[in-house]
Order: C-alpha cells, then sequence, then structure tokens
C-alpha cells in the first residue's frame, strides 16, 4: 500500500525517473514466475506461461518498472480468477526497426508483445472506462473481500505510456478478462572497430 501511494505520488508530480539498463529477458520472465506462481498454486490455478518468437533477449530498458507492470497484472489475474481457475501468460516480440538512444548510440527496436489472460470473474463495461483511474474497484460483494488499493491500474498504465508502450483490455463479468500490453525495447548495436 505505502509503494503504491508512494509511486503515484511520484508519478503525479513528475518525479518518477525510469532507468536505461541492460536485462535479460529471460531472467525477468523467471523472475516474475518466482514471484507469482505461489499465489497461483495455492489457489490450484493452471498458470501457463508461454514463450513465442523472441528475436533479442538482452534489452535495454528499466526491469524494475517493467517486472512492476507485469506482476501487478498477473497478480490481479490471480487474485480476481477462482480456485482452480485458468491463466495464460504469453511473451513474444516483433522487430521494428532501428533508432538512436539519448546517448546517440545506434539500437536496434524490438516490440515486447505481453498478454495475460484468464477465466475469472471478469469486469463490466461500466467499469472498463475507469480501470486506469485511481482508487477505482468494482463494486461487488465478490471483490469487497479481496485486498486491493485500487491503485495498481493507475500505475501500471502510466508506466506503460512513460515507456512508450501502449496497454488494452477486454473483458466480461463472469468470463474473464484480456490485457494485452506493447512496449518498444531497445537493443543495442554493438559498435564495429576499424
Amino acid at each position: 500500500l505505502v509503494n503504491d501511494v508512494l509511486d503515484m505520488s511520484r508519478i503525479d508530480s513528475g518525479r518518477l525517473a525510469l532507468n536505461e539498463e541492460s536485462f535479460s529477458l529471460a531472467d525477468l520472465i523467471h523472475d516474475i514466475a518466482v514471484i507469482v506462481r505461489p499465489q497461483a498454486i495455492q489457489k490450484q490455478q493452471d498458470l501457463q506461461i508461454e514463450i513465442g518468437q523472441i528475436y533479442e533477449e538482452n534489452l535495454i530498458g528499466d526491469p524494475l518498472r517493467l517486472r512492476q507492470i507485469l506482476v501487478n497484472i498477473i497478480g490481479n489475474a490471480v487474485k480476481y480468477t477462482q480456485e482452480e481457475g485458468k491463466i495464460l501468460v504469453r511473451f513474444a516480440q516483433r522487430l521494428v526497426g532501428s533508432g538512436t538512444s539519448e546517448e546517440g548510440k545506434q539500437q536496434d527496436m524490438v516490440l515486447l508483445d505481453f498478454w495475460c489472460e484468464d477465466n475469472g470473474i471478469g469486469m463490466d463495461e461500466e467499469f472498463l472506462q475507469k480501470i486506469f483511474i485511481p482508487f477505482e474497484r468494482v463494486n461487488s460483494s465478490t471483490i469487497s473481500k479481496i485486498e486491493g488499493t485500487g491503485l495498481g491500474m493507475a500505475i501500471v498504465k502510466n508506466l506503460v505510456d512513460r515507456m512508450g508502450g501502449s496497454i488494452d483490455v477486454e473483458s466480461k463479468v463472469g468470463m474473464g478478462s484480456n490485457f494485452h500490453i506493447e512496449m518498444p525495447m531497445s537493443v543495442e548495436v554493438p559498435r564495429r572497430t576499424g
């Protein structure tokens, strides 16, 4: 709760800084699985993580904030999916060309595709319009028993926007939710010598 409030405060005041560092996508996915799998096991859920086409494993960006985004979404899927429910998480990449970093280095770019689908309680159209607004939560007797601040999705949306990505969500009450994130990621091109 305190971390969510602090993050929201930093976002609102424009003081949330993003890091630019090299990281391994494989390590990031492993870390996410280690964090979310125990909760899914506790609820006897079928949590599957699939890896599609990956062009570049070593990326440049803010792995801490990217992990925060993805753990938040998968964590919500686990939280709002019934016992023995199903959650499918998929990662893939698309090539999108090259660009120049802030330091003037030539970089290849990939688009990281992330999907999280569940067959949980789902959301109605009215709530989908407010899902990224701070402190908004679904108002139902089922949800009132589930802990949460209503800040997670607002933080996710702000971080995705700051990182130049996009997030979409489709959901139907009683049928589950489907989140999709597209995130442009840099891949440093080694300099040629000689």
